[in-house]
């Protein structure tokens, strides 16, 4: 009698250069949304508001409004990873189209410097960054009326996802007031650099439920930060080490509770040689920012939010999934595992399975669980293969004869009762359309079991031969291999 086979496969890249972890590009917005809707008075050069939802079963009835950089070019458009990250979080997120691009830093303004200008008028940057805000005639240096005020433009902006009937069911009534303001106890504000400014000033002016510093902001120092009606537990950041204006924001942070000494100084700290969770509300990390990206002076600056400048992934245009954890991290999710901690049924310990085996709103990976009942047990039919990290040669040299070496691991799980392990055609290791002319070769520490296995290791071997006479193509010679564990008696 035949038996029916069982398989488990799984997939490997080989390459000359070692791959990093996967990641994630960012969702299409769920809407793009004009600028002047509800009010023909508002500017449209700062292009349109950009809005994300994630699925129904994960919001968490927030809502989150990200103010951009300052800066002509930077609307948007430039800040689709964060605004999408924020969405699939749960919080119904906007990035909100406003006036980034008033001079508040300029010469003839506030100036750039950590102290304000001797020629500037007194209470420059506060007064503003006020008139940014709410639209009042408070500045001399700059010119934002009522209707191009951040205030106007989320209020009105708001008011047509809460009443127009193509956007009213998803929940948009709820971040409205009886007076038809925003609820700011159920808004998260976030802003990055002159945003992470007005949202700190917002924070001053409203509680809301938590206020996201990105980068730092060149009046940090001009005396205005203060705490407000939001309580310092509330405010959390995240900032280059390398930015131009990260010693003069410590200072701010030192004002909002989260700052103990400045600048930091040790390398330890530094988010990237930690993991989530991080246990600090001031997130301070060192990725290199995308070296294709237009030349700034100041290029580590946008590298925590703008989509150009942020540190990739190694596919090169995700971003690097360091980043999207400083990120989560900052906008709730302590332990970066995609769910806000207030959805997590296991805040600190990352469970993006959200497995809670007893039903008791604790998730497993908190433990214990517990259950009642008979004594008695049973295995599951389990037939796992897990692959190590991408195998590399490493450089391969021209006109020289020599076999090249590398491996990986698997880990070999089995119930079943036997088990083989194998590889599909190896073939031979590609570059565009060159390809080596000897084959790859393949081999195996273990690759058959007559009985169950529990986390068995095997080495994957892999051999390429090459002639002193093979012609090399400069680049990467890859190939994608199949691995297949499978048994007939399941």
């Amino acid at each position: 009698m035949a038996h029916r086979q069982k398989t488990v496969a799984a997939l490997l890249a080989i390459a000359v250069l070692g791959g990093g972890p996967s990641a994630r590009a960012a969702d299409p917005a769920t809407y793009a949304i004009d600028a002047n809707i509800n009010d023909p008075g508002i500017d449209t050069a700062r292009g349109q508001n950009l809005v994300w939802l994630a699925p129904a079963n994960k919001r968490v009835g927030k809502l989150l409004v990200f103010l951009p950089l300052g800066g002509a070019a930077n609307l948007p458009t430039e800040f689709e990873s964060i605004g999408s990250e924020a969405g699939r979080l749960g919080y119904h997120t906007i990035v909100l189209a406003y006036k980034n691009e008033v001079p508040v830093a300029n010469a003839a303004a506030c100036g750039n410097e950590e102290a304000p200008l001797p020629t500037a008028p007194p209470n420059c940057a506060i007064n503003a960054r006020m008139e940014i805000l709410n639209g009042a005639d408070t500045s001399p240096v700059i010119t934002v009326n009522r209707a191009n005020s951040i205030e106007n433009r989320l209020n009105k902006l708001l008011q047509h996802l809460a009443t127009d009937p193509r956007y009213a069911a998803d929940g948009w009534s709820q971040f409205r007031d009886a007076n038809g303001e925003p609820n700011w106890s159920r808004t998260i504000i976030a802003g990055a650099s002159l945003g992470a400014g007005q949202a700190a000033l917002v924070a001053s002016q409203h509680s809301v439920p938590r206020v996201a510093l990105f980068s730092g902001w060149t009046d940090a120092k001009h005396g205005w930060a203060t705490i407000g009606a939001t309580p310092p537990g509330r405010y959390y950041s995240l900032i280059h080490a390398r930015e131009l204006f990260y010693p003069r924001t410590c200072a701010a942070y030192a004002v909002f509770g989260m700052a103990q000494t400045c600048p930091l100084t040790d390398p330890a700290e530094l988010a990237e040689n930690r993991r989530p969770p991080y246990g600090t509300r001031q997130l301070v990390f060192n990725l290199e920012h995308d070296p294709t990206a237009p030349p700034l002076n100041d290029a580590y600056l946008p590298s925590t939010t703008r989509d150009p400048y942020i540190a990739k992934a190694a596919d090169g245009s995700s971003p690097s999934p360091a980043l999207v954890n400083f990120w989560r991290a900052t906008l709730g999710d302590s332990d970066a595992d995609s769910y806000l901690d207030e959805r997590d049924n296991c805040p600190l310990v990352a469970n993006a399975d959200q497995t809670d085996s007893d039903g008791n709103t604790t998730g497993d990976a908190c433990g214990p669980t517990f259950a009642q009942g008979t004594v008695g047990g049973s295995v599951p039919a389990t037939l796992t293969l897990t692959l190590g990290p991408p195998a590399t040669f490493g450089a391969f040299t021209p006109s020289v004869t020599r076999s090249y070496e590398a491996s990986t691991t698997a880990t070999v799980t089995s119930t079943a009762g036997d088990a083989s392990l194998s590889s599909a055609e190896p073939g031979h290791l590609t570059n565009a359309t060159f390809s080596l002319p000897e084959p790859l070769q393949v081999s195996f520490s273990k690759s058959a079991w007559t009985g169950p296995a529990s986390n068995e290791p095997v080495t994957i071997s892999f051999k390429q031969p090459i002639k002193a006479t093979d012609a090399l193509r400069t680049g990467v010679y890859s190939r994608t291999l199949t691995f297949t564990l499978s048994t007939t008696a399941p």
